[in-house]
């Protein structure tokens, strides 16, 4: 269907042709033999032609400082390509002329006049293929638009009504015909027998990225002078205006300025050489008032994408369900306000918020509650600390917030606020379709403060304020519990550890074995071994008098049976005779959610077992480190 209705184009008995003195025009030129004389002995002979050439030549587009009297002096002056590209020029109007009345002819040439127009200005620029040249390709680019209409008549007037904008054409005619008006131009070109750029220009000036790499310069000038026309002509200015500004910098280096200007010239080129070649392209466009137009749209342009970007980076660190900021957010946050606390000497505090018996929630009620209840306690949070801190949802059902300046008197008095903010009023879920109106919720929270340097690094600060917050539920939930109380609650003296000591929580024996033979016999350690998290916590506790070991550091398998070693470590910490006991995870998996659950825990970093024993020397002395407070884990 496709071929045949090309062919059907190609072969039609009105398609336009050029004017016999243009085809022995490029007929000649196409001679080694060819001179300036015979140039103008060809146009000579045909008087119309010569008359029209004149009458161009001596027109205010071409400024000769006198006029020119004959056609040999034009040919003199101006050189065989400007008259042969004028020639071409002029054969293509009369070509035009022959299509049928049913044609918009203004439309068409108001397009292709401001497009030659521009092609020449761009080519002077570009200064990469002459302007000439570049006029004739630009002024033929659409030419098959006049022989598809002269071929398929209504058929083809209704794909062009169907379209408001040239550059939608070429598409609309693909998916109707099969074929667009670039190859039907391109063809007819080559029937034509014109130079080979021109063809490629006809062909790909919708395109252009596809043309031949030695075609590439002309056909992206005359590309570019499509853009210039419909910034100028098209219905809808303002998007081709930007493609105009965007093509000149990426194709030929030209900032936005001077792609302006260069529209402003094509308006007055085309004026003339609407003139010129006797053409009614219609009213000139008000260039100033596009640009104008386009400026403003620009600057909007700006703003909304600034609006965008914004709103793309406050989602990026923004808890999608409470609106709080992230678990990301607030490790980027807490990292640098703990280092600017730490230059200035001023006070940095934590806080640690969890919901609690929040699994009840959502047993009872549904996940919907669930969600209704963390909005609902985040939204009082933010509410309660206003500019003083910031909010972030920890994980589940745990908040963070992050005080800088706040000391920790001022920050335990917050936390209580805080405390009483959730607990003062129910929280509603009228709105959703549950047994229960209101759920009253609780929250116990747990607060660390930078007490003289006493915490080297903010994840130690914040895993501080974890453990408290970890006490105040196991005290009973619904209250505040500060890290520093807990701390000096303790009355009892630790007994100190033994750096040389390390309880390794290990229930495969193999593994065990391993470890104990790399601690004993290739470094200076001793080794415990406990093959539970139960028994390890009764060799710390001690018990029927005989006082629990204390070692320098303790390594945990982190699945371990019955309790885990996150579970494990979180038991120390509650405990006020363990709660400085220094603990590293290890375990054959390698995931960052072990990861996490053993930095939440408390452990002092992460040991992947199979990496133990690669190199040993590297391994034993971190382990002397941590055993010495000295250093964390990878």
């Amino acid at each position: 269907m496709t071929s045949k209705m090309l062919d059907r184009v190609l072969n039609c008995p009105t398609l336009p042709s050029l004017p016999g003195v243009a085809v022995a025009m490029l007929e000649l030129l196409r001679q080694p033999s060819c001179t300036a004389d015979k140039v103008a002995n060809l146009i000579q002979n045909d008087p119309a032609l010569a008359s029209k050439v004149l009458k161009t030549v001596n027109s205010s587009y071409y400024g000769l400082s006198k006029p020119c009297p004959t056609i040999s002096r034009a040919v003199s002056f101006l050189g065989m390509n400007t008259v042969k590209s004028l020639t071409l020029g002029l054969s293509l109007v009369d070509v035009g002329r022959s299509v049928d009345s049913g044609f918009d002819l203004l439309a068409y040439w108001r397009r292709s006049v401001y497009s030659a127009a521009a092609a020449r200005i761009i080519a002077k620029i570009a200064n990469d293929c002459d302007p000439d040249e570049v006029f004739v390709a630009a002024l033929l680019q659409d030419v098959g638009m006049l022989a598809s209409y002269s071929a398929l008549g209504a058929t083809y007037g209704a794909i062009m009504s169907a379209v408001s904008d040239h550059e939608d054409l070429a598409s609309q005619e693909r998916d109707q015909l099969g074929f667009d008006h670039a190859e039907v131009g391109s063809r007819l070109a080559e029937k034509w027998r014109l130079p080979d750029h021109i063809i490629a220009c006809t062909k790909f000036h919708h395109r252009p990225d596809s043309a031949a790499a030695s075609h590439a310069a002309i056909v992206k000038v005359v590309a570019a002078s499509g853009e210039a026309a419909a910034a100028l002509v098209a219905p809808e200015t303002q998007p081709h205006v930007v493609a105009f500004r965007r093509r000149m910098r990426e194709w030929f280096n030209v900032d936005g300025k001077t792609a302006d200007e260069l529209l402003h010239q094509t308006g007055e080129a085309a004026k003339a050489l609407s003139k010129m070649l006797e053409l009614d392209t219609g009213s000139p466009p008000d260039v100033g008032a596009i640009l104008a137009e386009a400026g403003e749209q620009l600057i909007h342009h700006q703003v909304e994408m600034e609006r965008r970007q914004t709103e793309l980076a406050r989602q990026a660190v923004t808890d999608a369900l409470t609106g709080a900021f992230n678990r990301k957010h607030f490790d980027g946050v807490m990292a640098g306000a703990f280092s600017n606390a730490a230059a200035a000497g001023s006070a940095l505090s934590v806080l640690f918020a969890d919901a609690d018996k929040f699994k009840s929630v959502n047993d009872t009620l549904g996940h919907q509650a669930g969600d209704a209840v963390l909005i609902e306690v985040a939204r009082r949070l933010r509410e309660t600390i206003g500019d003083t801190g910031t909010v972030c949802r920890y994980g589940g059902e745990e908040f963070a917030v992050v005080l800088p300046g706040v000391d920790p008197q001022a920050a335990r008095n917050l936390a209580e606020r805080l405390r009483c903010a959730i607990e003062s009023s129910p929280i509603d879920v009228s709105h959703l379709d549950l047994s229960a109106k209101e759920v009253r919720q609780t929250i116990s929270l747990g607060v660390s403060s930078n007490l003289a340097g006493r915490y080297t690094s903010w994840e130690s600060l914040v895993h501080a304020a974890d453990e408290a917050v970890y006490a105040a539920k196991k005290s009973g939930r619904n209250r505040v519990c500060c890290a520093w109380e807990a701390t000096n609650s303790n009355a009892k003296q630790p007994k100190p550890a033994d750096a040389s000591l390390v309880l390794l929580v290990e229930d495969d024996a193999l593994s065990a074995k391993m470890l104990e033979v790399l601690l004993t016999k290739h470094g200076k350690f001793k080794a415990l071994v406990a093959r539970s998290a139960e028994e390890a916590l009764h060799l710390l506790k001690g018990g029927s008098g005989v006082p629990g070991v204390r070692p320098g550091l303790v390594m945990v398998d982190m699945s371990l049976p019955g309790m885990s070693g996150s579970q494990f470590m979180h038991a120390c910490r509650a405990d006020a005779d363990l709660a400085d006991l220094r603990c590293v995870a290890m375990s054959a998996r390698g995931d960052e959610e072990q990861r996490d659950a053993a930095s939440r825990a408390g452990s002092l970093g992460y040991f992947d077992k199979a990496q133990l024993c690669l190199n040993v020397g590297a391994t034993l002395q971190q382990i002397a480190d941590l055993a010495a407070g000295r250093a964390k884990a990878a």
